[in-house]
């Protein structure tokens, strides 16, 4: 069975947004969490990830691991803003792996990662979580 959590460290909707990431890609989200520099929590995990792991200890290990790299997500942004003038805004990153391809949403100093199938085609799920992050 699936983990689903409530959120509790983010003021936008980021159970609508996982909702929203599931339906728009057939139900091929692995995972969801919400986070800040300073917390995360596991949001949704699929069955396929939880197999992958012997126990949700080891799954919350890796999560943990990737929560403390998180912050650079926040000065990353900044950074891109800087070389890119005529960028106004940048809204998240997306990282493409053989295994997974991750979506990274920010708003102000909150965000919402979002772990999909590799094959999923991520941008028009990104833009509609932007959308209900900003409402």
């Amino acid at each position: 069975m699936p983990i689903s959590n409530s959120p509790e460290h983010v003021d936008f909707d980021a159970e609508a947004a996982i909702a929203a990431a599931r339906e728009e890609s057939d139900d091929r989200v692995l995972v969801g969490a919400e986070y800040t520099v300073d917390e995360f929590q596991m949001l949704y995990a699929s069955d396929r990830v939880l197999d992958e792991y012997e126990s949700t200890a080891a799954l919350d290990d890796v999560a943990e691991r990737l929560h403390s790299y998180m912050h650079v997500d926040f000065t990353e942004r900044e950074l891109f803003e800087d070389l890119y003038p005529p960028a106004e805004e940048t809204r998240g990153f997306v990282t493409y792996t053989d295994y997974t391809t991750v979506v990274r949403v920010l708003d102000g100093m909150e965000g919402l990662y979002v772990s999909f199938e590799p094959e999923v085609a991520v941008t028009p799920i990104v833009d509609e979580i932007v959308e209900i992050i900003r409402d």
